[in-house]
């Protein structure tokens, strides 16, 4: 089986929407909130990605909330409660994966995980993204998408997609 190594890592902008103020060198800022791309690296089980997601003031939380909740649903009210310590104004906000192809636009998305953890007012998504153990790509191309509401619903106008692109070597 061939070891694969990430040799560098090129981000790249696949596009923006008219919502975010920047997007340049793995960080997003939207609509009161910063996205950032802290850690893309490949292991054992497949490719890592971890994004930040913090509030742009202090008096607000941030909740992620990409699934549809009924307002007296035990998570979501847990959820609020949680981040309602940090922060008086909430937040909701979209991170996850769109797509992965290899460099000739094949899927290679299969299956992956995402646990986010709160740290404080902030959020940490840690994607990882199983690859099968016969991956021959050159290159791996990630679009992600972001967003963020303030009516806690899980609808999202106008995210923003950025597009990661990691070249893959094997020995």
């Amino acid at each position: 089986m061939k070891k694969l190594l990430a040799a560098l890592l090129c981000l790249m902008l696949l596009c923006g929407a008219a919502q975010a103020e920047e997007i340049a060198g793995g960080r997003i800022e939207m609509n009161g909130v910063t996205f950032v791309i802290e850690d893309v690296r490949l292991d054992v089980d497949g490719l890592v990605i971890l994004v930040m997601q913090t509030p742009d003031d202090e008096r607000t939380s941030l909740l992620d909330n990409q699934t549809e909740y009924s307002p007296d649903d035990p998570d979501f009210v847990r959820d609020v409660d949680s981040a309602s310590q940090y922060g008086e104004r909430l937040l909701g906000t979209l991170c996850d994966i769109l797509a992965l192809t290899d460099e000739k636009g094949d899927s290679l998305l299969n299956e992956y995980a995402v646990s986010t953890r709160r740290i404080g007012a902030s959020l940490r998504d840690e994607f990882r993204v199983y690859l099968p153990a016969d991956n021959t790509a050159r290159e791996l191309r990630v679009e992600l998408v972001f967003g963020v509401n303030d009516n806690l619903s899980s609808r999202f106008d106008a995210p923003a997609s950025y597009l990661l692109t990691i070249p893959m070597y094997a020995d």
